[in-house]
């Protein structure tokens, strides 16, 4: 645990993550009736138990301060201590995308959650032993199986959808081959083109992004193993043109902590091409370069990655460990994190409302 934490690589941030906090913490866990997230120094409820919310008065959208005596912050810091990532701001990121804080240490079997209510620290207390614990397990595996019969009711999200204003918005992690004709003929009527970075995108994709080039253009650099381990030699990745079309209108490349290994791949790409290119919202992940895994011996339980081929800019820059700034940044906030808004996707919109 000491040497990945030490190794500090964007794809190492936690071994066995499964069981990472019962491996970290030291007592008995418990799990409490709701999940939260990390905004800077703040843990907010992200989702609850309605019954235990309507009981306890601590609702979606309020600030924890402490579970069984324990401020939330050391729990944070405990947690993050053991992390590779060199950044702060990514094992908050993984610590609200885990729901790890859900764990929490025990005390008998009570459970006391101070939350700040108006402004002032205001504590809960209940009975909670094995049998609420149970109780509350049920019901959120109720409530778990409704929201998924429901997600499978909503028609999925396209590969391509054009918005108000002919702005055309591609997932590449959608995207196929099939699909570049069509494209074509989208963008030709486009005035903006917006590419999602914060999902996992198809080489499909990535081969289809010489529309993005009137030339040749190197956009990254492989830093990778020649013919065996230990001998690197970094290798050009260019792309562009298409034989076809050159998308000349504005390109937006959206991307956040999400943005992670092959999706900032394509934001390098996309930052290539410069001019009238922009990337909005926050910095990416900075854990490009494919994985390698690495079991422990003795342990096979114990799985740890590390970044086994580098992934830089063409001037030989580095993005591991650092991530890909935004031109336009989008503050990561509570106000986000607990609603359904795609904040990011909106201030690329205002963004492109300017140009007009």
């Amino acid at each position: 645990m000491k040497l990945n934490a030490a190794i500090t690589d964007g794809h190492s941030v936690m071994p066995n993550v499964g069981k990472y906090p019962e491996t970290v913490l030291s007592g008995r866990l418990i799990r409490v009736p709701f999940t939260t997230g990390v905004v800077d120094d703040t843990v907010v409820v992200m989702h609850t138990d309605s019954g235990f919310a309507e009981r306890s008065g601590i609702h979606k959208g309020s600030r924890i301060l402490a579970v069984n005596g324990v401020p939330v912050r050391r729990l944070v810091d405990s947690l993050t201590a053991w992390m590779s990532d060199p950044r702060e701001v990514m094992k908050q990121y993984y610590i609200t995308r885990s729901g790890m804080l859900s764990l929490v240490l025990a005390k008998g079997d009570s459970l006391a959650v101070t939350f700040e209510s108006a402004g002032k620290p205001k504590t809960f207390a209940m009975q909670y032993g094995n049998k609420e614990m149970m109780d509350y397990l049920q019901v959120a595996g109720r409530a778990w199986r409704a929201q998924a019969e429901l997600a499978k009711q909503r028609p999925a999200d396209p590969a391509m959808r054009m918005l108000e204003g002919d702005i055309l918005l591609i997932d590449p992690s959608k995207w196929t081959g099939t699909m570049a004709d069509s494209t074509r003929r989208l963008l030709s009527k486009a005035k903006a083109l917006i590419i999602e970075c914060r999902t996992y995108p198809n080489f499909d994709f990535i081969n289809f992004s010489d529309i993005l080039f009137e030339n040749k253009t190197t956009c990254i650099l492989w830093n990778g193993s020649v013919s065996y381990p230990g001998l690197t030699r970094a290798v050009a990745y260019s792309r562009g043109p298409d034989p076809e079309m050159h998308f000349k209108g504005p390109v937006i490349a959206l991307i956040s902590e999400r943005s992670l290994s092959r999706p900032e791949m394509l934001t390098m790409i996309v930052k290539a091409r410069g001019g009238n290119t922009k990337l909005i919202g926050r910095t990416t992940a900075g854990a490009d370069g494919d994985v390698t895994q690495i079991p422990m011996v003795g342990n096979q339980s114990m799985r740890f990655v590390i970044s086994g081929l580098g992934v830089l800019y063409p001037d030989g820059g580095y993005t591991q460990g650092v991530g890909i700034a935004p031109d336009i940044e989008v503050p990561n906030s509570i106000d986000e994190l607990i609603s359904e808004k795609d904040v990011i996707l909106d201030r690329a919109l205002q963004y492109l409302g300017t140009l007009r």
